[in-house]
């Protein structure tokens, strides 16, 4: 039988390597994770793993800089040879923790419930009216939402940058044959009045003002012979039509724009006419204004009070614009939520302009290529109104505790 033999170096070295594991484990153990730090996302320099700090996270101080690690075992594989991981990934910013200097960039505000906001604690505990654990508000994130990638995922979180677009802003208004009495009468005398005083001349041209039409349209109207008998009867050849123009659309409408007119009683036909004149006076119970669009040759029979609607396209040009679904009125103001990057949201206030279809104009607040959600934002905005921007990162409502059973009582 071979006697085995070991070397007095062998037996001080491994001494050496168990009395280190056994240091780092005890130090490991022994130390307490920051509460500034728990529920932070970091990155396992030794697996590559994305995780969040518990107050069991195990980490290890290395030249001035804080690591944790995704489980145990981890830490021990980093000291053995710290540069190797080091080395082949530098970690980034966020992955190494230097306690003092991001305890100050992350001091937390207070502690408050993602089911009630109204608690504020200025340390970590329970909600006294729900019994869930607090979450931290931190100072540098009040009115921000962090949101992990996989929330992004389940929550379907999508955003777009601001751009300039070609805008085309499409206005579709009520429009219906009429018997137009009123313009029919203002024709009559201002032919009648051409051989009258220059009194009763500008009398009549005021009242086709009133009506819309400008001094061009007037002085194409003293030409007649005799008024439009289209106004009262509409032929194949002469109709007119009154379109209703809302207020907030006026200024965009004017005399001379070409439109497109669509009759219940002819589906998938468009009739095309000109918009004559645009009343200069507002409905103060429709808050609305009428046009008088005049078609030429229709062709078909177009009877007196015939419905259907007319379609304006109106070029915007060249606008600084994002999808209309990104904007939140509140009331007071209209807010965007702005990717000020991936994973970090900050609500903004804007000034919006016109709108179209899909996009709406930003006149203020927003620069081109800044990204802003257009899915998700909603939701964003319910989280960051709740919980001063932090519940989804713990997982909101989804974090209630169950209820320890109480002890059944005798009875009788």
């Amino acid at each position: 039988m071979k006697k085995l033999f070991h070397s007095p170096v062998t037996f001080t070295a491994f001494g050496l390597l168990l009395a280190g594991i056994f240091l780092i484990t005890c130090a490991s153990k022994s130390k307490t994770v920051p509460t500034s730090d728990i529920g932070k996302a970091v990155t396992c320099p030794v697996t590559g793993e994305r995780f969040k700090i518990t107050k069991d996270t195990r980490f290890v101080d290395y030249q001035g800089k804080r690591y944790y690690f995704c489980c145990p075992g981890c830490d021990k594989k980093f000291m053995e040879n710290p540069q190797k991981y080091l080395e082949s990934k530098p970690p980034r910013s966020e992955d190494s923790i230097m306690s003092e200097t991001d305890s100050t960039k992350n001091e937390v505000s207070y502690w408050t419930c993602s089911m009630h906001p109204s608690v504020h604690s200025d340390k970590p505990g329970k909600c006294p009216i729900c019994g869930m654990e607090l979450i931290p508000i931190y100072k540098k994130s009040e009115g921000r939402i962090m949101l992990p990638e996989e929330k992004k995922l389940v929550l379907n979180i999508k955003s777009e940058p601001a751009e300039k677009r070609l805008l085309v802003k499409k206005i579709r208004v009520p429009a219906s044959v009429v018997k137009d009495d009123e313009l029919y009468l203002a024709e009559q005398e201002l032919i009648s009045a051409r051989s009258g005083s220059a009194e009763l001349l500008n009398s009549t041209r005021l009242k086709l003002k009133l009506l819309g039409f400008s001094n061009e349209a007037i002085a194409e109207l003293l030409r007649q012979d005799n008024p439009d008998q289209s106004l009262i009867l509409p032929t194949r050849q002469r109709a007119w039509v009154i379109g209703v123009i809302r207020e907030l659309d006026l200024p965009l409408v004017k005399p001379n724009m070409k439109v497109p007119i669509f009759f219940d009683a002819y589906p998938g036909k468009a009739f095309w006419g000109t918009i004559m004149a645009v009343e200069p006076k507002i409905n103060p119970l429709t808050r609305s204004a009428q046009a008088r669009v005049l078609l030429k040759k229709p062709v078909v029979d177009l009877n007196i009070g015939m419905v259907g609607d007319m379609l304006l396209e109106i070029p915007l040009g060249k606008r600084l614009s994002i999808p209309i679904s990104a904007l939140i009125n509140t009331g007071k103001r209209t807010i965007v939520y702005v990717e000020e990057k991936v994973g970090l949201y900050q609500p903004r206030p804007v000034v919006a302009g016109m709108e179209t279809d899909e996009y709406v104009e930003i006149l203020d607040g927003l620069e081109e290529g800044e990204t802003v959600v257009t899915e998700g934002n909603f939701l964003l905005d319910s989280q960051t109104t709740l919980t001063g921007g932090q519940a989804l990162l713990y997982g909101a409502a989804e974090a209630v505790k169950k209820e320890e059973p109480k002890p059944e009582t005798h009875r009788h």
